[in-house]
């Protein structure tokens, strides 16, 4: 199955009232929030953050009104001849409510049409109206090119009694494969800053695979890539099981054996062959499978590779370019395989 393009859009939809930003953040410019490095196998633990103490006589304002407040000015920063993105959704949960807000920067144009470049700064307001902002984020916008920013949901992983804020990022290219990756964000005192427990995990998702309730990190899978030349930049594919780092107690994350059961939903055995006959020719997602499920249980490269060499029929005909799918007369993308041969898994199952 292809990887799902984003929509060039940057805003998030208009769920509920929501945040943006005045003229000036008060914060500092900076670019995109950088993808996590690899990632670790053990579980990392975070210390919960403590609010900070609130001033006599304070008067408690609703937490989605404040950002709204917020958002609505950031969004008055765009000129009339530039359409300012819609304001984005406020969601609420324990300890406050998060949104985002978006101030214009400069025009920005690549040859195809008109856009901009924008900071994005995400927001949390407490049950005070009390604000934390994060530092900027490249919110661009071109006719061939797009960050978007998607606010997926709410969680109290350090038990802190306030929520860390789960977050989808997507740059989205016009004819392209486009990319994506998740994070996570927590308040300290007036400040968002990244999770610390999750920041150096390169994750791509969120997804609560044993339904605790706190959604697990879905690390990048090994097996994604071009497997064909159809269009600009061929077709980004990606297949194996998910590999999920759990939720675990204390605010990490780790491969454990929830972990495990969630790759043995894809791949409950060794597979016996990787190359599936079929009386059309190899039925090339079940041949995917197959070869990402043998890397999952430790089989060596060049094994895999040698099957691949040994079995892959020689079809009379070239495959169609933009075929990948399903039963066709030969393997896909021969070379292509072999280096997924070789992905390194990360972690296996014997």
């Amino acid at each position: 199955m292809a990887v799902p393009r984003p929509a060039p859009t940057v805003a998030a939809s208009t769920a509920a009232p929501s945040a943006s930003v005045p003229a000036s953040f008060g914060v500092a410019v900076s670019g995109p929030a950088a993808t996590g490095a690899a990632v670790a196998g053990a579980a990392v633990s975070g210390a919960a953050a403590k609010p900070a103490a609130m001033p006599r006589g304070a008067v408690a304002r609703e937490p989605c009104l404040v950002l709204r407040e917020l958002a609505e000015a950031a969004r008055r920063s765009f000129p009339k001849e530039q359409p300012a993105p819609e304001l984005a959704p406020c969601l609420t949960g324990e300890g406050g409510a998060y949104s985002y807000a978006i101030r214009y920067t400069e025009d920005a144009t690549d040859g195809y049409g008109p856009g901009y470049v924008a900071e994005l700064v995400l927001l949390h307001a407490d049950e005070m109206g009390r604000v934390a902002r994060s530092h900027g984020l490249s919110a661009s916008r071109t006719a061939t090119y797009a960050t978007s920013y998607e606010l997926h949901g709410l969680a109290d992983y350090d038990g802190d009694g306030t929520d860390e804020l789960l977050l989808d990022v997507s740059d989205w290219e016009f004819e392209g494969n486009g990319d994506y990756d998740a994070q996570l964000w927590h308040v300290a005192g007036e400040r968002l800053e990244p999770y610390a427990p999750a920041e150096k995990i390169a994750f791509t998702r969120f997804a609560d695979v044993d339904h605790d309730g706190l959604p697990d990190l879905l690390v990048a899978t090994p097996f994604r890539g071009v497997i064909n030349g159809c269009g600009a930049d061929g077709t980004e594919i990606e297949f194996g099981p998910s590999w999920p780092m759990h939720a675990q107690s204390g605010g990490g994350f780790g491969f454990d054996d929830v972990s495990r059961a969630e790759v043995l939903r894809t791949c409950p055995r060794l597979p016996a062959r990787i190359v599936p006959p079929t009386a059309g020719g190899v039925d090339n997602d079940e041949l995917r499978r197959r070869l990402a499920c043998a890397v999952a249980w430790g089989v060596k490269s060049d094994a895999i590779a040698r099957e691949l060499e040994r079995d892959c029929p020689t079809p009379q005909a070239p495959l169609d370019e933009c075929s990948y799918e399903g039963v066709l007369p030969g393997c896909v993308n021969l070379t292509q395989l072999v280096k997924w041969a070789a992905a390194k898994a990360p972690f296996t199952l014997r």
